[in-house]
């Protein structure tokens, strides 16, 4: 099985652009010089290692920072580390984690996860004698129950492209699952390294009935089990005596919501958490001048100016407005300026992404414009487009002399100083080039994925993790975003998604990078940031996929 243990090591190193080893970003920017982030690398960073003995007791307080969490059923609620990833993996455990450190998926509830030749079929084996904290075996039984379960009811974006891939789900033995995909895919692990990976206990989930997903019970296999949970509220989470995994070193850990990075920071300054994971730069740069520790989560090309190409596929009639009484699949365009190519090339050329940085993040975020960051293990080399307000005027004036009035809409959710100072900066910067840009605030982006009603909005969008580029470009998934369908750019992401070598996987980046330059359905200003920010006493916190963390060997040095 050598060949397959190194497939996966293989298919784990290509998990994501923003977990994966890179030197220094793109620096194609408007200015003479790029400002590099100063909040952490283009690599997640490994929680730092002590050789100190791991302390048993305490509890730590935690905040998820960028979202409340709403629920604990790992089919409906979001399993990304913003939401509740790392509180539901406490609970569940997963069957196998990423490790970013060494670039390889690692075997938790699972004893091994094996390909065949082509990547077509998965077989698992399960560790044995576990047990669910309701008593009830961990077994391949209840792993068929959970994924198939997962396909028919996720409801989270992060994770719904296991159901467009898998295929079937069988129990070979109480030990044994094999997976048959519709296609082949090296990466498949990743779909069991968080939501679908949680498995929880039939049992527990049939006697819960509808309020699973905010009272589980003891439906969990994890270090930890649920003692109380108030949804958008809090979460308390007492040790797991019968872990399977070993000796639990925290009594309890409690997860809130406190809104505002700001505010985190504050409440991180005060010993009122332990941990919280921000999204803010330019506090997660404050955070990392001081005291705490911090575990980075780099998305390259995860902020994005994300520009409406005027194309869409209808799914269940939505858009209302442009899909009502359409079948599914029915490829509709819709009413933008920028459905034009030539109008976001030239929004492309005439944003300035220093002075994004400047005047957005205070020089905290890492620009650049290239969908592959230089540096990238298989950077294939491609330049983004350059900043060229010269040209961009010329686009513009082509666009006006064909009947275009010039005008289009910019907008953004709450109107918070940042996103504020944002609008503003692009509003200056295509003005400049001829283009009349208004200002809406209050339209989120569920509202951009699902109505399509937009033109140009900043968004911390899909990252490039495999999956995400598939749920933001593939076009044929129920989940494409922001409306962008192109058959060269599904063959190319076909061609991503099985390469198994390096040249192979440099060269159907080479390809995807080309064609996104091409269609630009969105502009590359720089890293997406996650950045998980601790207390130096708080010891064996590990880093996983999705930005989430994991607590299960955390200890606090008293």
């Amino acid at each position: 099985m050598a060949r397959s243990r190194s497939a996966i090591r293989g298919a784990a190193a290509f998990l994501t652009f923003g977990l994966l080893a890179m030197a220094c970003g793109d620096t194609k920017s408007g200015s003479p010089a790029t400002t590099q982030s100063t909040s952490g690398s283009s690599t997640v960073t490994a929680a730092p290692s002590t050789t100190v003995v791991p302390q048993k007791g305490g509890s730590i307080t935690i905040s998820t920072g960028l979202a409340a969490q709403i629920g604990l059923d790992p089919a409906v609620a979001v399993g990304t580390g913003c939401c509740g990833g790392s509180e539901m993996a406490a609970i569940y455990d997963t069957l196998v984690r990423y490790n970013p450190a060494t670039a390889k998926f690692e075997m938790r509830t699972a004893q091994s996860l094996e390909p065949n030749s082509d990547f077509t079929e998965w077989t698992l084996k399960l560790k044995p004698n576990i047990k669910f904290t309701d008593g009830a075996d961990y077994n391949a039984d209840a792993v068929k129950f959970n994924v198939e379960r997962h396909q028919k009811t996720a409801t989270s974006q992060e994770y719904a492209v296991l159901s467009q891939f898998l295929d079937t789900t069988t129990v070979v033995d109480s030990l044994t699952v094999k997976f048959k995909l519709k296609t082949a895919w090296a990466n498949f692990p990743i779909s069991l390294s968080a939501g679908a990976g949680m498995i929880v206990s039939p049992t527990a989930f049939q006697k819960a009935g509808a309020n699973f997903n905010t009272a589980p019970g003891d439906a969990g296999a994890g270090a930890f089990k649920v003692v109380s949970f108030k949804p958008n509220e809090s979460l308390v989470l007492a040790r797991n005596p019968n872990y399977y995994g070993g000796e639990v070193y925290l009594d309890e850990i409690k997860s809130v919501y406190i809104p505002g990075a700001d505010a985190q920071l504050d409440a991180l300054r005060t010993g009122t958490i332990q941990a919280v994971l921000l999204g803010d730069s330019a506090v997660a740069a404050k955070a990392a001048s001081e005291k705490f520790q911090a575990i980075n989560f780099p998305y390259p090309a995860g902020n994005l100016l994300l520009m409406n190409p005027g194309m869409l596929t209808c799914s269940g009639g939505n858009p209302a407005k442009y899909c009502a009484g359409k079948p599914d699949g029915t490829k509709v365009t819709t009413d933008t300026p920028t459905k034009d190519v030539r109008v976001r090339q030239a929004i492309a050329e005439a944003v300035d992404i220093d002075q994004i940085n400047t005047r957005v993040y205070s020089n905290s975020l890492k620009v650049y414009r290239s969908l592959v960051p230089t540096g990238f293990r298989w950077d294939p080399g491609v330049p983004g487009p350059k900043y060229d307000p010269v040209d961009a005027k010329k686009l513009v004036d082509a666009v006006k002399a064909e009947g275009w009035d010039g005008k289009l809409r910019i907008s953004y959710g709450a109107a918070t100083p940042q996103l504020t100072n944002y609008g503003q900066a692009l509003q200056a910067m295509l003005g400049a080039v001829g283009i009349t840009a208004t200002i809406e605030s209050g339209k989120t982006l569920a509202q951009v994925q699902v109505e399509k009603d937009f033109d140009v909005y900043p968004a911390f969008a899909f990252g490039t993790s495999e999956d995400r580029l598939f749920e933001g470009l593939f076009g044929s998934l129920r989940i494409n975003r922001y409306g962008y369908s192109n058959p060269d750019m599904d063959a190319a992401l076909d061609a991503l998604r099985v390469a198994a070598t390096d040249a192979t996987k440099t060269a159907a980046l080479k390809k995807v990078a080309e064609v996104w330059n091409r269609d630009l359905p969105a502009m590359v200003v720089g890293d997406g940031v996650r950045v998980l920010a601790y207390s130096p006493k708080l010891q064996g916190v590990q880093p996983t996929a999705f930005q989430a963390v994991e607590y299960a060997k955390a200890w606090l040095q008293k």
